[in-house]
């Protein structure tokens, strides 16, 4: 007969591991099959340094300056200058564990989770912070490693990277001076910097104005006079469109994106982008204010009605009925999990390249005068075409992390697609030199995605 008190003792275990299992169920962030990676709080590094992820060249980009490669105006690519890293000297190849537990040597890599607005569903979810270089703020590592907007050869690797892939525009995040997002810090020092370098490669810059606390139409004007005053717009590299004009029919005008311009009233906008004229759907209300064209942004699965390929025919044909253009945003996937842990709904996954050429066909399908791409590196969101690399970490009594990437193709292999999808869209027939150099494997799929997706090339203006 088997003693009561085993029979206590063996019960009380049973209900002590069947708590524990509810309660990583209700920690369902842990555990859940749509994260990218296990975490586990409390991070704390190793009393030593760390030595820096292989392969991190800064320059190891290949396209040569003088190529004579074509890339194409209408195709926008959103950038991101907002991160940062601790500078280390080139005979010195590691991080001190002071740039590791020093969150202000970094920004954006530390980029916190993001506590959900219901109570009820953020308690399910960890607020940790990120601690750069091994636990990044996104879902992808770069190939570059997390790195520093600031750096010249990475602004060149990029340039070099855009032209690759025949992005004609890029289009900056951008706040007034002094003022940054949340988690950031002032970026407006780098755009000369990055106009500078652009023009180098025959690439466009344009402004992306984010919003930011007590935005209205006067502080607007306050941000247009500067940009100009500041000599941005009249740099040669700053991207400019010709517009209608009765007077001057060769007149060009500097191009800024408004992000979340709908905050602002119609009729105020028309105060400054058309004054002396009376205000009289989404197309409408842009005209009426005085816009010249329209993006739709978001590539998250279900994120606004107007990033529904389903809609672009329709809109696009409002917007020519007010002669605005229209710019639809494609990207590749959307992952934004490593900041918002409890948004697996809006992910949209890769495909190995189906995604991104499925919604790029249905952006040339509704006859744009333009394309977006979301987004050349906006690691958060795990938009970007940006190379990744495969990258794990086994954490020192932390977090361990395996990050998402390109395989079984290259990091290159986004650049490689976006060139593809730039050339069908432009009829470019030539690619830069460095294209085939990658296995032929790759070589087939990214011609077997570009020639079996539907394409209705002769409806294209």
């Amino acid at each position: 007969m088997i003693p009561w008190r085993l029979i206590r003792s063996a019960l009380l275990l049973f209900l002590s591991v069947l708590l524990l299992i509810q309660f990583l169920r209700y920690m369902g962030h842990y555990f859940s099959n749509d994260k990218p990676y296990k975490v586990v709080s409390n991070f704390r590094p190793p009393p030593n340094h760390f030595n820096l992820p292989e392969n991190n060249q800064p320059d190891y980009w290949k396209l040569p300056l003088n190529e004579n490669i074509q890339v194409s105006y209408r195709v926008h690519g959103f950038y991101y200058a907002w991160y940062d890293a601790p500078k280390i000297s080139s005979n010195n190849k590691h991080y001190s564990t002071n740039d590791i537990m020093n969150n202000n040597n970094w920004t954006h890599w530390n980029h916190p989770r993001l506590r959900h607005w219901n109570a009820k569903v953020a308690i399910g979810y960890s607020t940790e912070p990120h601690y750069p270089p091994y636990l990044i703020a996104s879902s992808f590592y770069p190939k570059l490693g997390p790195y520093s907007s600031k750096s010249q050869s990475i602004i060149h690797s990029h340039m070099k990277m855009v032209k690759f892939a025949g992005i004609g525009v890029l289009v900056v995040s951008w706040y007034p001076p002094g003022m940054a997002d949340d988690n950031g810090k002032p970026v407006d020092d780098l755009i000369l910097p990055l106009l500078n370098i652009a023009n180098k490669y025959a690439i466009k810059i344009c402004l992306h104005l984010e919003p930011y606390a007590k935005r209205d139409i006067s502080t607007i004007v306050r941000d247009l006079k500067y940009i100009h005053t500041k000599g941005y717009t009249s740099h040669p590299a700053y991207y400019r469109v010709l517009v209608e004009s009765d007077t001057n029919p060769s007149v060009t005008l500097p191009v800024v994106y408004v992000y979340d311009s709908y905050r602002i009233k119609p009729s105020q906008w028309k105060q400054i982008l058309q004054p002396g004229e009376e205000a009289t759907n989404d197309c409408k209300s842009l005209s009426e204010s005085g816009f010249n064209g329209g993006y739709t942004y978001f590539v998250g699965h279900k994120i606004s009605e107007a990033s529904s390929p389903d809609v672009w025919s329709n809109l696009k044909q409002q917007c020519s009925e007010y002669k605005v253009g229209f710019y639809p945003s494609v990207g590749p996937g959307y992952h934004d999990l490593s900041v918002r842990p409890w948004n697996g709904a809006a992910s949209k996954e890769r495909e190995s390249g189906d995604t991104y050429v499925r919604v790029f066909n249905q952006a040339l399908n509704s006859q744009p005068d333009g394309i977006g791409i979301v987004s050349f590196n906006e690691w958060h969101e795990g938009t970007q075409i940006e190379p990744a690399k495969p990258f794990k970490w086994s954490g020192y009594l932390t977090e361990s992390r395996v990050y998402m990437d390109y395989t079984p193709y290259s990091p290159e292999f986004y650049l490689r697609l976006t060139r593809l999808l730039v050339n069908k869209y432009e009829h470019y027939t030539n690619l830069p030199a460095y294209y085939r150099q990658t296995n032929e494997s790759e070589l087939q799929e990214l011609d077997s995605l570009i020639t079996n997706e539907g394409y209705v090339q002769q409806n294209l203006p």
